[in-house]
């Protein structure tokens, strides 16, 4: 999340604590922020929960698998690849190692490379 969510957000309880309603926060987070604003729905999503007496400004956690992962198993079977033949290209890697996630982003990791001395 980013830091002008996060701070909209704040703001907006703020709102709430001061009695403001739904629409006057969304009119005051669009002139403080202009085009970065919240959208208006995103507004009334957190001003309920705020009155309603919530005080965290994270979003829960979600269940389910996160979009990337990156596990020693993952690493490994790239670096293994990435020595066999170095010059493989990335778009041929998720085929030979069935690795469905992003493999720039494994090739990116410093261990991958650990050991690894050209020839």
């Amino acid at each position: 999340m980013s830091d002008k969510n996060l701070e909209q957000r704040i703001n907006n309880k703020f709102c709430v604590k001061i009695g403001k309603s739904a629409n006057e926060t969304s009119v005051l987070l669009t002139v403080a922020y202009g085009e970065y604003a919240m959208n208006e729905s995103s507004v009334f999503e957190w001003h309920r929960p705020f009155k309603e007496g919530q005080e965290d400004v994270q979003d829960d956690p979600r269940s389910g698998q996160p979009k990337t992962q990156r596990r020693d198993a993952n690493v490994g079977r790239v670096r293994t690849l990435v020595r066999s033949d170095r010059r493989l290209v990335v778009r041929v890697m998720p085929y030979t190692t069935m690795l469905k996630g992003n493999i720039r982003t494994a090739l990116a990791s410093k261990d991958v490379f650990t050991g690894y001395t050209s020839s």
